[in-house]
C-alpha cells in the first residue's frame, strides 16, 4: 500500500506529468485544497480517495481498483469513472451541485453506502434499487439521499 497525503497544501491543480510518479498510489488525500477539477484516470491502482472540500467541478477516475470515495463538499456537476468501479463498497458526494447519478452508479454492484444529500437531484434511478448491499438509511447514519 502506498498512501500520498497531499491535504492542506493550496494546491490548485494537480500536472499530468506528476502523476506518472504515482502510478502505484492507493490511498490518494487531497483534501482542504483549491483543486477545480481533479483527473486521476491514469492511476489504474487507486483504491482510496479523499478529496473533500475543494472547488471540484470535475472529478474522473480509473474504476479498475477504487473502493472507496469521498468528494462531500465539492462543486461536482460531473463524476466520470471508468471502467465502471465494481470494487467500489463507499461513496460520498453530498454537498455538490449534482443533478443527476451518474449510470455508472447502479452498475456499482458492491456499493453500500451511498450519500448524496444536499445536491440538486430531482429524481433518482430506478436501477438504483438493484444495488443488493445498499444499506437503509435507517440502518445507518451514514447512508443519504
Amino acid at each position: 500500500m502506498l498512501c500520498t497525503v497531499c491535504r492542506l497544501n493550496g494546491l490548485r491543480w494537480v500536472k499530468s506529468e506528476a502523476l506518472e510518479a504515482v502510478k502505484q498510489v492507493t490511498q490518494l488525500d487531497l483534501r482542504d485544497n483549491h483543486l477545480a477539477t481533479l483527473d486521476l484516470s491514469s492511476i489504474c491502482s487507486l483504491e482510496t480517495l479523499h478529496c473533500q472540500r475543494n472547488q471540484l467541478r470535475a472529478l474522473t477516475l480509473s474504476g479498475f481498483t477504487l473502493r472507496t470515495l469521498h468528494a462531500s463538499s465539492n462543486r461536482l456537476t460531473t463524476v466520470n469513472i471508468y471502467p465502471v468501479p465494481n470494487q467500489l463498497t463507499q461513496m460520498d458526494l453530498s454537498r455538490n451541485l449534482l443533478e443527476y447519478l451518474p449510470d455508472w452508479v447502479c452498475d456499482s454492484r458492491k456499493v453500500e453506502v451511498l450519500d448524496v444529500a444536499h445536491n440538486f437531484l430531482s429524481e433518482l434511478p430506478a436501477r438504483l434499487v438493484s444495488l443488493r448491499g445498499l444499506v437503509h438509511p435507517s440502518q445507518t447514519p451514514h447512508f443519504q439521499l
